[in-house]
C-alpha cells in the first residue's frame, strides 16, 4: 500500500491496515529503521498472544470476519503471484 507523508512527516496508516492489526488512536507502537525500509509495529500489552508449551498462540478476540480477512489475503497473494497490483 501507498501513501503519502504530510507537511510535518506525518503518514496516515490506511484504515484497512488499522483493522486489521487491531490499531486504534492510542495504540502504542515502535518505529524501526531498517536500511532504507521504516518498520512500525505494535507494542500493544494486549496482543492476545500468550505462549503454552513454547508455542505461541493466539487467545484475543479477532476484529472482523475472520473469513474475511482470509479472502483479502487470497485476493492479495493471487494478484501478487499473477503480477497484477491492486489499486
Amino acid at each position: 500500500m501507498e501513501t503519502t507523508l504530510d507537511e510535518q512527516g506525518r503518514v496516515v496508516i490506511p484504515e484497512e491496515v488499522l483493522r486489521d492489526l487491531g490499531l486504534r488512536p492510542g495504540s502504542r507502537v515502535s518505529v524501526e529503521e531498517q536500511g532504507s525500509a521504516i518498520v512500525i509495529r505494535s507494542i500493544s500489552a494486549d496482543s492476545g498472544l500468550v505462549e503454552e508449551d513454547g508455542v505461541l498462540l493466539f487467545a484475543g478476540e479477532t476484529i472482523g470476519s475472520v473469513d474475511d480477512l482470509i479472502d483479502r489475503v487470497r485476493e492479495d497473494r493471487i494478484r501478487e503471484v499473477s503480477g497484477l497490483s491492486r489499486r
